[in-house]
């Protein structure tokens, strides 16, 4: 199917531009329309070739939003809480996990990475969260990277990446 034909969908509800022969016609979202079922499946089955390819995940880190960093409490008027200003407090959130991520990806958390897969839910708060899973370069010669390190380095390590993603 062409991607040109998915770009106009438009919403019968509230709308006058829409004609009486458009309404009940099945349109079909594109692949990328975030939250749909398509998109889900599409996101399992690269991750699941990603498995493939790599193995198991090396490292799983979580990152969790906090609603007193700094940018967010400057950001705030008098008596307004993290809740009250969502659309905000996301940003500030997209921007820190964004930041965490690419710190992961050039090696400066966990050593040299050759993947990385996160997905974000919402705790019951409505308080973002995300998991993360790192696929480590393997050297088969002198053992792989996750295995030279171990539990208690790796929760050093992984405590000041999220100290230096706060910051």
């Amino acid at each position: 199917m062409n991607t040109e034909n998915h770009l106009y969908v438009a919403d019968a509800n509230g709308f006058d531009r829409v004609t009486e022969s458009e309404v009940n016609k099945k349109n079909i979202m594109p692949i990328s329309y975030a939250g749909k079922l398509r998109c889900m499946t599409e996101n399992f089955h690269n991750a699941v070739a990603v498995s493939r390819v790599h193995g198991s995940p090396d490292i799983f880190t979580d990152f969790t939003y906090d609603p007193n960093w700094p940018e967010i409490v400057q950001g705030l008027e008098h008596g307004q809480q993290a809740v009250d200003e969502a659309d905000f407090t996301a940003q500030v959130y997209q921007l820190k996990l964004l930041e965490y991520v690419e710190k992961i990806k050039t090696g400066q958390v966990f050593g040299h990475v050759v993947t990385v897969l996160h997905s974000v839910d919402f705790q019951k708060r409505s308080l973002p969260h995300a998991h993360i899973l790192v696929w480590q370069k393997k050297d088969y010669g002198q053992g792989s990277a996750s295995t030279n390190v171990d539990d208690d380095a790796l929760a050093i390590a992984h405590a000041n990446a999220m100290e230096a993603a706060l910051r």
